[in-house]
């Protein structure tokens, strides 16, 4: 049976495909071949109330997947780079006609929360400034700092963010990947932006079982100089991780692998990193693209 809830709702990198003012083969291929080639900003959809991230694209989003977000109250932010935190989008919820709806809770680290109040100080609105919107006076939307590797309770599921090997623009703001247990049961990593995970990260991770793993692909077929890459992965280093984690126990072969938050330096379209991750046959690899549901 599928589920309607979890959902990519992006699977692009910082600059989508295509990137509209690049002329690469993949960008160029994006274009003629549309479909699953197009990638929006990453973004996953948990439920109807819940969603990781909150980029530039939520309007493309909910018109290209034909979703409606009224009842969205909790985001989950990985980092606060604007691909994956855009806070002009959050204007959205002041410019509601008639009953705004609940408060929306956004979670993001506690060096990520820091740089969020400096930047709504300055942030300017006219005349005004965003502070002074009524979003953040009247409380439209809350900046909620978590704790990497401390267990939160948000409606019914169990989120315990883990340290990624990923700077955001906070001082010394390392992004976060998310452990959530859903409903069912079942364990979901949401890991983008999160480079060759960290060692403490590793090592919590041993204790645990992933069902689900969503992790960043972003140079899909470069291949990065570095072993352990910092910020963004590879399929090579993707691969390594991968390895670490089956050996570890934290995933086996029943695991279900989905790549997302790819960009377009490299040779490999939609089409071609489907065939590519089908060499490694001890995993299951999925290449997520955008409006993807997971069963």
């Amino acid at each position: 049976m599928i589920n309607d809830n979890l959902m990519f709702l992006g699977t692009g990198a910082a600059e989508g495909i295509p990137n509209p003012l690049c002329g690469c083969k993949v960008c160029q291929n994006a274009r003629k071949v549309c479909g699953r080639e197009l990638r929006l900003r990453s973004s996953f959809r948990i439920n109807k109330r819940i969603q990781i991230d909150f980029g530039p694209d939520v309007l493309a989003t909910s018109m290209k997947h034909n979703l409606d977000m009224t009842e969205l109250k909790h985001i989950l932010i990985t980092h606060s780079h604007s691909d994956h935190l855009c806070l002009s989008e959050l204007l959205l919820k002041e410019m509601v006609y008639g009953d705004a709806g609940e408060k929306i809770n956004i979670y993001l680290s506690q060096s990520g929360h820091q740089w969020v109040m400096e930047q709504l100080k300055d942030f300017r609105m006219g005349e005004s400034n965003f502070a002074n919107s009524p979003v953040i006076k009247d409380k439209m939307v809350e900046f909620v700092p978590i704790e990497y590797y401390k267990e939160y309770e948000i409606e019914k599921l169990k989120v315990v963010p883990l340290k990624g090997a990923h700077y955001g623009f906070g001082i010394n703001e390392n992004s976060n990947n998310y452990f959530i247990t859903l409903e069912d049961g079942r364990i979901l990593f949401y890991g983008v932006d999160t480079g060759y995970p960290l060692a403490e990260t590793i090592e919590y991770l041993k204790e645990k079982y992933i069902d689900l793993l969503v992790m960043e692909c972003t140079f899909a077929g470069e291949i990065r100089k570095e072993d352990k890459p910092f910020g963004h992965l590879d399929l090579i280093s993707l691969i390594k991780v991968l390895k670490v984690f089956y050996d570890n126990g934290t995933i086996d072969s029943n695991t279900k692998v989905y790549l997302t938050h790819i960009n377009h330096k490299h040779h490999l379209t939609h089409a071609l990193l489907e065939k590519e991750v089908k060499k490694y046959s001890k995993f299951q690899i999925i290449v997520a693209y955008d409006g993807l549901k997971i069963d």
